[in-house]
């Protein structure tokens, strides 16, 4: 009696794919992918997803931060005095030529607000260069010193070809009204 041969798994997976054709062995192949991008993507992520909730309902559990009231004469105490005002406008140039823009002269008013006390130098400024670095110096100026505020801004281009703009801008300088 002869030893009844049995089919290799090789031979019997040959079988089945031939059964299954290109569009079957296509699916299958796409079935296998997906299965490899859920176990080895979408499960982890999906664990990522468990901690960043229950971190979040952590953090929404925390009380909120005390708030820090600031006093009045605090805040006035953080003003530049006067005699810093003009020294400030060095560094809003330099701020403009780390940046690229080409500052003209200028137009300045000091003025003194009765009711605070408060002096205002209000600073005008023609500006020309590329508008990101525009966007730059003023990033940078109005980082430099808190008291200093954008009032107006005025934009314009001989052309839209023309990659400079030029323009005005007008800064307010709050000064704490002590020498």
């Amino acid at each position: 009696m002869s030893a009844r041969t049995r089919p290799s798994i090789q031979a019997w997976l040959g079988w089945a794919l031939a059964r299954l054709g290109r569009p079957g062995q296509f699916g299958l192949a796409l079935l296998a992918g997906g299965l490899i991008t859920c176990i080895g993507v979408v499960h982890p992520l999906e664990s990522d997803n468990q901690a960043l909730a229950a971190q979040a309902e952590q953090l929404a559990r925390r009380p909120p931060p005390p708030s820090a009231e600031v006093s009045e004469q605090a805040w006035l105490a953080r003003l530049p005095a006067d005699h810093a005002g003009h020294g400030y406008l060095a560094k809003l140039f330099a701020a403009a030529e780390a940046a690229g823009i080409a500052l003209e002269e200028g137009r300045y008013r000091d003025a003194r607000d009765g009711d605070s006390g408060l002096n205002r130098l209000s600073i005008v400024l023609p500006v020309s260069g590329s508008y990101p670095a525009l966007r730059a110096f003023l990033a940078k100026a109005l980082t430099q010193e808190p008291s200093l505020a954008l009032e107006g801004l005025r934009l314009f281009r001989d052309s839209i070809e023309d990659g400079e703009v030029q323009g005005e801008v007008r800064f307010l300088l709050i000064l704490g009204g002590r020498p």
